[in-house]
């Protein structure tokens, strides 16, 4: 490995520069690759985030960015993103996957087609969701997430998504469908983004709706509080002019508060559907497993009948 003393002696100056400044070079172009190969997929999210002005231009409501792929030949990918319990996390997906490709003609599937699972530091919380390209989530847990698409065999699959995560500061839809909007301006076609800018404009419009008719509701009581107090100092009998006042007031009382219920009603539905469709996810997650094993039982069987005939 090392020159003998001797060796050393018999260099020139020359030579001895030589040989340092080689090893010298060889250690950096070591070093370089070493580098690279351990931090491809940060530079590659370090590029997402300067190629759209994100890095340092979060807004306050955002915790975190990432992008990475989530490779469907692998069952767990660390997604180096942080959760905490009960706090807001979108996922946003684009891209196709091929399940059983080696000798097989399988069709390519999409997000809304081959769902992904996820875990939280190593516990399995379920299908992150169905149907969809992109969601906002409540994170069940604090820990480091990994993500996978649903499958009982990875390794025979080829393909890769395309993974945005965002973690947020606030549960306000408002705030995070104002970012999501941004972003696919910036990210045009990008069919997760899109598909949770939709959900989250959604839930925009019913909590505007909402702080609105909570606002008319309160401002309505004060004036009927005020036309009270003006009966109330009267000493004759109260005009037909503050009756009809008090009888409109009361009627617009009525007509805000049977809206209100119609608005908290449309959102305890949409959460039903999606506690609906996350207990659907798990029973065919469950029915697939089953048949698996079924179907691994039955060639167990058939190979053992194989070598008694033999």
């Amino acid at each position: 490995m090392c020159a003998s003393r001797s060796g050393i002696r018999g260099l020139s100056l020359s030579s001895f520069c030589a040989v340092v400044a080689f090893i010298g070079l060889a250690m950096v172009f070591e070093g370089c690759a070493s580098t690279a190969k351990q931090s491809s997929e940060e530079v590659s999210n370090q590029e997402f985030l300067s190629q759209h002005k994100l890095q340092a231009g979060h807004p306050y409501s955002v915790r975190q960015i990432k992008r990475l792929k989530v490779y469907a030949n692998v069952k767990q990918t660390e997604t180096g993103v942080q959760l905490y319990n009960g706090e807001f996390v979108t996922i946003m997906l684009a891209g196709q996957i091929n399940r059983f490709a080696i000798g097989s003609t399988s069709p390519t599937e999409t997000p809304a087609e081959r769902p992904l699972s996820w875990w939280i530091n190593g516990k399995n919380f379920g299908t992150t969701f169905n149907n969809a390209y992109g969601r906002t989530l409540i994170s069940p847990a604090s820990g480091n997430l990994q993500l996978g698409i649903v499958d009982e065999y990875h390794k025979d699959n080829k393909g890769f998504y395309d993974v945005i995560i965002l973690t947020w500061t606030t549960t306000t839809f408002t705030l995070i469908a104002d970012f999501l909007e941004s972003l696919k301006q910036k990210i045009f076609g990008h069919p997760g983004v899109e598909d949770a800018f939709q959900q989250a404009s959604l839930y925009r419009g019913m909590e505007l709706s909402r702080n609105q008719t909570s606002m008319e509701i309160e401002n309505t009581k004060a004036q009927m509080g005020t036309l009270f107090k003006e009966i109330s100092q009267q000493s004759d009998k109260p005009s037909a002019d503050l009756k009809q006042r008090e009888e409109e007031l009361e009627s617009r009382l009525a007509e805000l508060t049977g809206k209100l219920q119609q608005i908290d009603e449309m959102n305890r539905q949409l959460q039903q559907e999606k506690e609906k469709a996350a207990q659907l996810s798990q029973e065919l997650e469950e029915r697939e497993r089953r048949e698996k094993e079924l179907m691994s039982r039955i060639g167990s069987v058939a190979k053992g009948r194989a070598r008694t005939t033999s």
